[in-house]
């Protein structure tokens, strides 16, 4: 018997609909201070008003939105990230 492995081009692709959200958590230890917003200018302005309230300076700033991944549906399309079926986790059917 002889195997047959087809390959699947994906591509992954930002959906604007999913808006994206930026966070600023305070750095440093016991300060669980945090903010979010869908605006990198309100997360910034809330951190700097935190540091001006508390003297901490450090935080890690983070920025997530929501994303489509797809089977490519055009030869030559240049992707971003290609992985092979195999890689590919099956997902139970609903």
């Amino acid at each position: 018997m002889r195997s047959v492995f087809r390959f699947v081009d994906y591509t992954i692709n930002h959906v604007p609909e999913g808006g994206v959200i930026w966070e600023a958590h305070c750095g440093p230890g016991g300060c669980d201070w945090s903010a979010q917003s869908d605006s990198d200018e309100e997360t910034s302005k809330a951190a700097i008003r935190h540091t001006a309230e508390t003297g901490h300076n450090l935080f890690r700033r983070t920025v997530s939105d929501h994303a489509s991944v797809m089977p490519v549906e055009s030869a030559g399309t240049v992707l971003p990230h290609r992985l092979s079926a195999l890689e590919v986790p099956r997902l139970p059917r609903a």
